[in-house]
C-alpha cells in the first residue's frame, strides 16, 4: 500500500507549489493532481475566492509554542481575525532530539518531542475542530513520517511520537465520521 502523493499546480501560470502570485480578484483555480502508486491520476479542481481573503494571498504571522496550550488559542484566534474561517488545517509541527539508546537518553530532548510532535498537534487539533464541526466542513491534513511506520535505532521516542499521529489520525477520522470534516494523514518518505 503505498501513501498518496500531492502535487498542487497552478492553472494560470503553470507552476508547481512554491510562492506563486496570481490575482485573485475574480478567485483563482487550482488543481490539485493525486497519484497513487505512481500509476493513478486524478486531478481535482480547487477554487479559491477572493472574498474569502481580506489581504488576498498574505498573512502577518503569528508566533507561539504549539506546545502550550495558551499559545494555539491565541494563534488559531489570530488567523481568524486576519483570515477568517480556517477551512483547511495543515497541522504540521515536529521535531527530532537526540539518538541516544534509552537508559541514556536526555529527557528534555524526549519531553521536547512529546510536547511538540503530540500535545502540539493535539492543542491545535482541539482549538480548530469545533470550529470545523460547527459549520459541517473542513479538512485536516496531519504531516507525519515514515518513521510512523518504521522505527530506527535510536529513534524510539521520536519514533513513537509520529506512529501516535497515525494512530490518532485513524481515531479522529472515526470520531468525525458525519460531521463534514475530514482527516488525514501524509507520511514523507512512507
Amino acid at each position: 500500500e503505498h501513501e498518496p502523493q500531492v502535487h498542487i499546480r497552478n492553472k494560470v501560470s503553470g507552476k508547481q507549489g512554491g510562492n506563486v502570485q496570481v490575482d485573485v480578484d475574480a478567485g483563482v483555480e487550482w488543481r490539485i493532481e493525486v497519484r497513487l502508486a505512481g500509476e493513478h491520476r486524478r486531478q481535482v479542481p480547487v477554487r479559491v475566492a477572493a472574498d474569502t481573503l481580506r489581504d488576498p494571498l498574505h498573512a502577518d504571522g503569528t508566533e507561539g509554542d504549539v506546545g502550550e496550550e495558551a499559545a494555539v488559542e491565541r494563534i488559531v484566534d489570530g488567523v481568524q481575525d486576519q483570515l477568517g474561517q480556517i477551512e483547511i488545517l495543515v497541522n504540521n509541527a515536529g521535531l527530532s532530539r537526540g539518538l541516544d539508546p534509552v537508559p541514556a537518553g536526555d529527557l528534555e530532548d524526549w519531553n521536547e518531542m512529546i510536547d511538540t510532535n503530540v500535545k502540539g498537534l493535539l492543542y491545535v487539533d482541539r482549538a480548530v475542530l469545533p470550529l470545523m464541526a460547527a459549520r459541517g466542513r473542513g479538512t485536516v491534513v496531519h504531516i507525519g513520517s515514515i518513521a510512523g511506520h518504521q522505527v530506527y535505532p535510536g529513534g524510539n521516542v521520536y519514533c513513537a511520537t509520529k506512529h501516535a499521529i497515525v494512530g490518532f489520525s485513524k481515531g479522529l477520522r472515526l470520531e468525525l465520521k458525519g460531521t463534514g470534516v475530514g482527516v488525514t494523514v501524509v507520511c514523507p518518505g512512507a
